[in-house]
C-alpha cells in the first residue's frame, strides 16, 4: 500500500509532495520510511520547494493493480501547484500575486522509491479554457491552468485518467466545470525516462455553483453544508470499471 501526503512549514516557504509505503505485512496499518535527512532521502520524494512563489497542495494517488496491465505496479500522484509573482495581476514586489494553479503528475515505477520529473497535465483547450491568461498575460489564453482537485485512476490497459475541477470558463459564466486528461505512461522512473505523456483535456460536465450553500468561516463566503457548518468542494472523484474498464466521474 502507499500514502501520499503534502507538508509545509509554516515558519518558512518550504512545502512538498512525498510517497510513503506500507511495510509488507503491515497491510496498510503504518507508514514509516520518510528519511529526516541525507543524500538517500530523496526517495519517497515526488517534489519540494522552498520559494515564495510556489506551493504544492491537495495531492492524490492511483496504483495500476490490473494483471494484464503493461504498467502494472505503477503509482502515481496528481496534484495542484499554486503559482504566485509580483507580476501577475494586483502583485507588488512584496506581495507576489496569484498568477495561476496548474495539475501536475508525478510516476514511480519502482513502488515509490524514484519518481519522474513533475510535469505540468492539465493542458491546454481553447475550446474549453478562455481565460488561461487572465491573472498572468504571459500565459497562453487557452491554458486550462486554474484548476483544484485532481483524482487519477488507472485503466486496465495501463492508461491513466485524471479529472480535474476547472475555473478557465468564459466571464460571463458564473459556473466552472470539471475536466480531465488521459495519460499514456512510459519510461522507467529510476532510470529518468518516464513520463505521463498526457493528451488535451476534454470536458466531462459543468460544475454549477449558482446559489450554492455558502458559509464564512473567516476568509468570505465558502461552499458549505449549512447548520453543521461543514466546508466542502466541488472536486471531482473518479473510479474505473475493474471488468469493462468505463471511468466514472
Amino acid at each position: 500500500g502507499f500514502f501520499s501526503c503534502v507538508t509545509f512549514d509554516i515558519a518558512s516557504n518550504a512545502s512538498m509532495v512525498y510517497v510513503t509505503q506500507s511495510p509488507r505485512g503491515a497491510k496498510g496499518s503504518f507508514f514509516y520510511n520518510l528519511g529526516t535527512g541525507g543524500p538517500a532521502d530523496r526517495n519517497f520524494v515526488v517534489a519540494e520547494d522552498n520559494s515564495p512563489l510556489v506551493f504544492h497542495d491537495k495531492e492524490f494517488i492511483a496504483a495500476d493493480s490490473f494483471k494484464g496491465s503493461p504498467n502494472r505496479d505503477n503509482v502515481y500522484v496528481t496534484w495542484t501547484v499554486f503559482r504566485f509573482d509580483p507580476s501577475c495581476e494586483g502583485g507588488t514586489p512584496d506581495v507576489p500575486a496569484f498568477c495561476r494553479s496548474p495539475i501536475f503528475g508525478s510516476m514511480s515505477t519502482d513502488h515509490g522509491f524514484t519518481w519522474s520529473t513533475p510535469e505540468e497535465i492539465s493542458g491546454t483547450n481553447p475550446a474549453l479554457c478562455f481565460t488561461g491568461n487572465l491573472f498572468d498575460p504571459s500565459r497562453p489564453a487557452g491554458e486550462c491552468n486554474n484548476d483544484q482537485g485532481s483524482d487519477p485512476t488507472v485503466l486496465p490497459n495501463g492508461d491513466l485518467v485524471v479529472p480535474f475541477n476547472n475555473a478557465n470558463t468564459a466571464l460571463d459564466n458564473p459556473n466552472l466545470q470539471q475536466l480531465a486528461v488521459r495519460c499514456s505512461p512510459s519510461g522507467d522512473s529510476a532510470a529518468g525516462t518516464a513520463h505521463l505523456n498526457c493528451a488535451p483535456p476534454t470536458k466531462v460536465g459543468d460544475d454549477v455553483i449558482t446559489n450554492e450553500p455558502v458559509c464564512d468561516f473567516g476568509r468570505g463566503p465558502e461552499e458549505c453544508i449549512p447548520g453543521p457548518w461543514i466546508r466542502t468542494n466541488d472536486f471531482p472523484r473518479s473510479t474505473t470499471h475493474t471488468r469493462n474498464g468505463h471511468v466514472y466521474v
